[in-house]
């Protein structure tokens, strides 16, 4: 099994994620069309940035594509299975707030890599 190391990097953009998983940009993007739970998140110019989260999902397709021979129809099968929707917190928390806040941690992130220069 092939071994990634990813840069310390809050986002990556497509050509970083790219190299780091060995396979082509397009390639990428295609990933991006057959799975809804692959959403990069876009700049202002239009160009895709992956969390590490985001990553993690590509590491996982390419090992299940490339090196398990899965395919496409079957993974996709395999992550219905899996479950993609949020499933209530057995805490009590409310979901909603939850996802709110993730969403504005992601929002500033972007914020951050944005001031970081583009």
């Amino acid at each position: 099994m092939a071994k990634f190391n990813v840069p310390d990097q809050k986002y990556l953009r497509i050509g970083d994620v790219s190299r780091l998983l060995g396979v082509k940009p397009s390639v990428i993007r295609f990933w991006e069309t057959q799975f809804p739970r692959l959403k990069p998140r876009k700049t202002r110019r239009g160009q895709r940035i992956f969390s590490p989260k985001d990553v993690e999902l590509l590491k996982m397709i390419r090992r299940e594509l490339k090196e398990t021979g899965m395919t496409i129809e079957g993974l996709k099968k395999k992550m219905a299975e899996s479950g993609g929707a949020e499933k209530p917190d057995p805490n009590g928390n409310d979901i909603k707030t939850e996802t709110l806040l993730r969403i504005r941690d992601e929002l500033q992130g972007i914020l951050d890599f944005l001031k970081t220069g583009e």
